[in-house]
């Protein structure tokens, strides 16, 4: 095996661990970087009874360079193109310590320095997409609510004997009579306000005005909600962009593949190729473990590929929970160029649903030991 200089990679164990626990606690400085320290507790799984989705949300795979072979590597995020914030800013403004971010890593920056710099980068887009998935989850909430709200409102005027008029409106009785046409019940708050009832009342007529301000109240406020988490979504996926944009000029460095992309939940259309992970009822075993990757090979091995238990591309698979109460999974991934070897925890979040974190060592087939990070996200069904 050639000599090397590996980078130390406890530092970026923190890190994935930190994508998958609290962040209510002291800080600790690394660095001149201020980081959350992370809460090791939380990876136990914490909602033992509640029924796991066996394909995954989503999954990362990163490989980290070894400290000599990154001296000509430098890096400089994209401006904006059409003027405006460029998505660095977009991505590091949701941060109380954006300022403390480094928007380039420069070239005469020692080995360690560029990729502990890298790293830095990387765990702050993650902790912006995983703040960004809370609140796009209390929205989802949010939704909800409004839409329990506004149920009611919608089931309780019914149109009987329903005469059609221009764009869909109707005129009708709220007194249920008989009909040769069946009711018209209305599924929002544009339609319930093309009903007319003839024979309301003077108090109901100003109870069914009070009621459409309310579900246009409701309305306006889940357009809102919908906006917000779009914008949430785009933030995320730029977060995503970037870190990929880091580690494929990065690749053209070293002549490595360091992001590998992992086929989740909304990955493509092949419902096939669905990346999947599937505990045993107790939760005490790996009953599948399936994973949809492109490691950027080539030849008939080149694009994405089935890494699984049962093709024998994943093997050495052990669950178990260590002295600290903690469920560990070690697996390996064996490729055509490399084997990976992965130790992760696992955690079950109130906010992230059920996560697998942990690092990797890389060994490849000329001898050389890489560093790096992997994790699987799933949801509570």
């Amino acid at each position: 095996m050639k000599t090397i200089k590996l980078f130390n990679t406890t530092f970026l164990f923190v890190i994935l661990l930190l994508a998958s626990c609290s962040r209510q606690a002291d800080l600790l400085q690394a660095d001149k970087h201020i980081f959350p320290a992370p809460t090791f507790m939380e990876l136990n799984a914490e909602n033992p009874s509640a029924p796991i989705q066996s394909k995954m949300r989503g999954a990362t795979i990163l490989v980290f360079p070894n400290e000599d072979e990154v001296e000509e590597y430098s890096y400089i995020s994209k401006e904006s193109e059409i003027g405006g914030a460029s998505d660095f800013e977009l991505v590091t403004n949701q941060l109380s310590y954006k300022d403390k971010i480094p928007s380039l890593i420069k070239k005469d920056l020692s080995g360690g320095k560029k990729i502990e710099t890298m790293a830095f980068i990387i765990f702050a887009t993650g902790s912006v997409r995983d703040d960004l998935y809370v609140k796009m989850h209390e929205n989802d909430k949010k939704m909800d609510l409004l839409d329990k709200k506004l149920e009611p409102i919608l089931k309780k005027y019914v149109c009987y004997n329903p005469v059609a008029g221009r764009r869909r409106s109707y005129t009708c009785s709220y007194k249920e009579v008989e009909s040769t046409t069946g009711p018209v019940i209305a599924k929002s708050c544009r339609s319930l306000k093309k009903l007319t009832f003839t024979d309301f009342n003077s108090e109901q007529k100003t109870t069914f005005k009070e009621d459409l301000k309310v579900c246009n109240k409701i309305k306006a406020d889940k357009e809102q909600i919908k906006k917000q988490n779009n914008l949430y979504s785009e933030i995320r996926d730029k977060a995503k962009g970037l870190v990929v944009d880091i580690l494929d000029t990065l690749g053209k460095i070293t002549n490595l593949s360091h992001f590998s992309p992992v086929i989740g939940l909304s990955d493509g259309d092949d419902e096939s190729k669905r990346s999947i992970l599937k505990l045993s009822e107790k939760r005490d075993s790996i009953d599948q473990l399936k994973l949809f990757v492109d490691f950027g090979l080539s030849g008939a091995n080149s694009g994405t590929q089935e890494y699984s238990l049962q093709n024998g591309k994943i093997a050495n698979l052990v669950f178990f929970k260590n002295e600290n109460n903690v469920y560990k999974l070690e697996f390996s991934i064996v490729t055509e160029n490399f084997t990976i070897d992965a130790d992760m925890a696992m955690s079950d979040h109130r906010d992230f649903d059920v996560r697998f974190a942990g690092s990797t060592e890389v060994h490849y087939n000329d001898g050389t030991l890489r560093k790096g990070l992997i994790k699987f996200e799933l949801n509570h069904l």
